[in-house]
């Protein structure tokens, strides 16, 4: 990123007032179950407490299992605490895994603009943020 702001100019340049970043928090969690051993007790636990299970034959259970771990993806924050307490209580062993997919978004007059292009569009909120624009916390689950 150079110092002259005329290559993104079709963007922003800077001259016109009242535009703000939204700073977007969201995260995007995968619980990952552990399944050392498959068993009655296990699979009749397991689908019990994880919903994409509970509806599928124990044998189709077995070989979603049969890797030795289960992942649940693409889970928002409150999925992802209610998951977890449930697989606690139930004493099943698992770990999360995060995926920060937040970001900027520049805002003027109640409209966003859409940069489709990630690496431009970080370079557009870097030097808005340079230039001074005020920032808008923005918490997504």
């Amino acid at each position: 990123m150079s110092g002259d702001l005329s290559e993104l100019a079709y963007l922003w340049d800077g001259s016109d007032p009242g535009w703000v970043l939204h700073r977007v928090d969201h995260f995007e969690f995968t619980v990952v179950v552990s399944v050392p051993v498959v068993n009655a007790r296990v699979l009749a636990t397991l689908r019990r407490v994880l919903w994409g299970l509970r509806d599928r034959r124990p044998a189709e259970v077995r070989q979603a299992l049969s890797r030795g771990e289960y992942r649940v993806a693409h889970l928002g924050h409150i999925a992802h605490r209610q998951l977890c307490e449930t697989l606690e209580a139930a004493g099943v062993a698992f770990h999360s895994e995060v995926v920060d997919l937040g970001g900027y978004l520049p805002v003027k007059d109640g409209t966003a603009l859409l940069i489709e292009d990630e690496k431009l569009g970080r370079e557009v909120a870097e030097r808005m943020l340079a230039a001074g624009v005020p920032v808008l916390e923005v918490h997504v689950d």
